[in-house]
């Protein structure tokens, strides 16, 4: 017969396994590129006895034009300020850390939030994670700020890495691999693939029209944020050296960033090169529907993707700056690689906008990668990650 004392410990571990686990994520900002995988998270955890909420703010970056709103998440807007030449963010969230099993942040040493979460942790008795490059791409391994980064490898209890390039870097540094999830950063691929098998001939043509170009035009297209680390200095001074040696080549150029008027003027005095905007969703699939080869000669991220879904083969640096998301491209397969140098870039597009057999084979190995890097996959990815870290005691 059990006694009282025994059965109120019963109820009390029962109810401790009814718990669902609370799991939030803070975010600096809302790209549009995380609305579906966050909407489609929340929904697969509910599945998982799991309950999800996003906290996010508004980044300093003002002339990308991608920051969007998702309902059902918190929103509090950051407190932006800058010390010397580093801007910091602080987010006012501590609230929300209340009563959560796991708390993921962004890895960023701007994000003032990560050093209190990181000390208040075992305090407060929640899990933390980074979710991140493991790295900065575009800085020194030298500075100090990569030196910070290093240190705080390890002061987290899980790691969402965006690659494997990512999960080996953590590793090298000492970091616990059974301890990491590999998630393969990605866009809603499914969705992004059918806006462009829904663009008509007629939608086609009018681009086409819009643009001033024809079906004997050699097409490549530039899709990205117009900031110094996409060298767009030198994609346009590469394209010249194309539409020297091919007069029927064009350059359609598509974001928007800092680097807006540079690129507005430059249309001016060359009429190979076509300024559009920004553009998204089957807006964006018509451009890349009429292109034959996307060209990237700065950093390379999530870009990678875009050239799967739309199967326009990218045309790339060799580049240590280059975001995770570039681990996904395999030269001669999906994309080709060039060397750092603006005549080599230049011969190599000139080389396969004209050989149809190559441009096909790198369309092949687009659609196939496509298959593998779905939002479907990432989430499963994520979720297991999840499950792994609240398992772990």
């Amino acid at each position: 017969m059990i006694d009282l004392f025994s059965l109120h410990l019963l109820i009390s571990k029962t109810k401790q396994m009814d718990r669902r686990k609370r799991v939030l994520i803070a975010y600096k900002s809302m790209p549009h590129y995380r609305i579906d995988f966050f909407c489609r998270l929340k929904e697969a955890l509910k599945k998982e006895n799991i309950d999800l909420d996003i906290v996010y703010g508004n980044s300093k970056d003002y002339n990308r034009k991608d920051e969007m709103k998702l309902e059902w998440a918190i929103y509090r807007p950051n407190y932006i300020f800058r010390v010397f030449k580093s801007t910091f963010y602080w987010q006012p969230i501590f609230d929300l850390i209340r009563k959560k099993d796991l708390v993921i942040v962004e890895q960023a040493n701007a994000l003032i939030i990560n050093y209190i979460l990181i000390f208040t942790r075992h305090l407060l008795g929640f899990k933390f994670a980074f979710w991140g490059h493991g790295k900065d791409r575009q800085s020194d391994e030298n500075t100090f700020s990569a030196w910070i980064k290093r240190k705080l490898i390890k002061k987290c209890d899980y790691w969402f890495a965006y690659t494997s390039s990512v999960e080996q870097y953590l590793i090298k540094w000492g970091y616990n691999r059974n301890n990491i999830s590999v998630v393969n950063n990605t866009l809603n691929t499914e969705k992004i693939h059918n806006e462009l098998l829904s663009i008509s001939l007629e939608e086609r043509a009018s681009v086409m029209k819009q643009l001033n170009v024809n079906q004997t035009n050699d097409i490549a297209i530039y899709c990205g944020s117009l900031y110094s680390g996409k060298r767009i200095d030198f994609l346009i001074e590469s394209a010249e050296l194309v539409y020297q040696q091919n007069n029927s080549f064009r350059l359609i150029i598509i974001g928007s960033g800092d680097d807006v008027d540079f690129v507005k003027q430059q249309t001016q005095q060359k009429p190979w090169l076509l300024y559009a905007g920004p553009k998204f969703g089957k807006e964006k699939a018509a451009f890349f529907s009429i292109a034959k080869v996307f060209l990237m000669p700065g950093n390379v991220g999530l870009a990678a993707i875009d050239t799967f879904c739309y199967g326009v083969p990218m045309v790339i640096c060799e580049l240590d700056t280059h975001g995770p998301e570039v681990d996904y491209l395999i030269d001669g397969n999906n994309c080709v690689f060039t060397k750092n140098d603006k005549i080599d870039f230049a011969e190599k597009v000139g080389r396969i906008i004209k050989d149809s057999s190559q441009l096909e084979l790198l369309k092949n190995g687009c659609r196939s990668s496509l298959q593998q890097f779905t939002l479907e996959n990432m989430v499963t990815n994520f979720i297991e990650g999840i499950k792994n870290c609240l398992r772990n005691d």
